[in-house]
């Protein structure tokens, strides 16, 4: 959560915004409206409120290995949405906020003080990547040094496979016992969606 502060004429001021989307679900039909608080990271200055902005996805010939395998070998798919992923990241930089329009507590010189990332900021991506890698490691996934968005569990005979779209997230395994509790941990770290068996991969 953010923090309000009084506005300083020393402290340089991120501009926030709404987001309106129509989300729909896989044929078509609505699943819900939604407004989202983003942060207009184009007023960010580099050096200052961000430094290092990239973060991984997997590529296209490693998804399209990972659905051979799945296929030749009797995988199951199940997904899994991250919900509001990118505010999970935490912020090193000191950045300040407008208040959006429509949203006003305290007096018109209240600031918010980000803690967390914010949808729109540059470094918004890479500070969830290093906050998932983090969860998965926790838990006894590698990261593949060949693709930095594919993470494998193996343990005897129980492999698990996971390719991460941002915060999409796809687990791909013959036990239906290790992916749930692949879900059942990632549940204690963040708020997700789980979408049961795979119907369709985001690659944009």
């Amino acid at each position: 959560m953010p923090s309000y502060n009084p506005h300083s004429t020393t402290s340089f001021l991120v501009n926030s915004g709404w987001v309106f989307k129509v989300k729909r679900l896989a044929d078509g039909s609505i699943e819900r409206y939604r407004a989202r608080l983003i942060a207009k990271g184009y007023s960010q200055r580099p050096g200052f409120d961000f430094t290092e902005v990239f973060a991984p996805t997997f590529r296209p010939a490693s998804l399209r290995l990972i659905i051979a395998l799945a296929a030749r070998e009797g995988y199951k798919m199940r997904s899994v949405d991250i919900s509001s992923a990118f505010t999970y990241g935490e912020l090193k930089e000191e950045i300040y906020m407008r208040q959006p329009e429509g949203y006003h507590i305290g007096s018109p010189n209240m600031v918010f003080r980000l803690r967390k990332s914010l949808y729109g900021l540059k470094q918004a991506a890479r500070q969830w990547n290093k906050k998932l890698r983090g969860v998965l490691e926790g838990i006894g996934y590698t990261r593949l040094r060949s693709d930095s968005s594919i993470y494998i569990y193996s343990k005897g005979d129980i492999k698990v496979i996971v390719p991460v779209f941002i915060d999409d997230i796809t687990l791909v395994s013959k036990s239906d016992a290790a992916m749930a509790s692949a879900v059942s941990e990632l549940s204690k770290h963040f708020k997700l969606c789980d979408l049961g068996s795979t119907v369709y991969f985001k690659t944009t």
